[in-house]
């Protein structure tokens, strides 16, 4: 009978931090929630708070970085799926405003 080999060190690694992001995401998500405000605003806080650029629990790898980024994708899929067309026409006339301004080159505050 073979003996089944250990994972590199490199999946486990990712697989600790895979795990990390998920459970403080869903917990922060909970949190917020509970307090009325959207899941997704405490995920998205979880992840810059989990990040290099606060407590750096998780270093962004390559494969991180691209999950992070497939997520993204899915997360605008999303929403775009539960916006209704009536919202985008209610929205568009002033969108639309705010498009040409930038594209003018104004700065953001300026529209």
């Amino acid at each position: 009978m073979a003996v089944p080999k250990a994972m590199p060190a490199e999946v486990t690694s990712l697989l600790r931090e895979m795990f990390v992001i998920f459970l403080v995401a869903k917990l922060t998500g909970e949190i917020f929630e509970r307090l009325t405000l959207p899941a997704v605003l405490g995920e998205i806080l979880a992840g810059a708070l989990l990040g290099p650029y606060a407590m750096a629990l998780v270093i962004p790898s390559g494969t991180i970085d691209s999950l992070a980024q497939l997520g993204a994708v899915f997360l605008l899929f999303m929403v775009g799926l539960q916006t209704r067309p009536q919202q985008l026409i209610a929205v568009g006339q002033k969108a639309l405003q705010v498009a040409v301004h930038l594209s003018a080159g104004a700065s953001p505050s300026a529209a």
